[in-house]
């Protein structure tokens, strides 16, 4: 019995640190790093059901909301309106923003291409 016991702890520890190493991005709020102390910097917020939220400036109204998709390493967010799109690679934890492959408005947002959210 106590070896049915330790093997099933070990497949259910094995499984949970195979989750853990997981290049999928988790549920939560990633901010976008810079130098400078923004009061309140770019966020991307991922939520339930493959949605997100993407906050670009204090000084815009404009607050994107739509849908994303995971394909490998790449985070991909579509606004609900279907007008912009943004393109993110997973890299250690982070969002590291791809701006050449992405929608070129950002309301007063100045986020390079490589700007990492974390």
């Amino acid at each position: 019995m106590r070896k049915l016991i330790a093997i099933i702890l070990t497949a259910v520890l094995a499984l949970a640190l195979s989750a853990c190493a997981s290049s999928e991005p988790k549920l939560r709020a990633y901010v976008y790093e810079t130098e400078e102390d923004e009061l309140m910097p770019p966020t991307v917020t991922l939520l339930e059901d493959n949605r997100f939220m993407f906050v670009f400036s204090p000084i815009s109204s404009y607050i994107g909301f739509g849908t994303y998709a995971i394909n490998e390493d790449v985070l991909t967010l579509t606004t609900d309106d279907g007008e912009y799109v943004y393109i993110f690679e997973i890299a250690n934890g982070k969002l590291v923003f791809n701006a050449e492959d992405s929608s070129e408005m950002t309301w007063f947002a100045e986020i390079p291409d490589g700007a990492e959210f974390n």
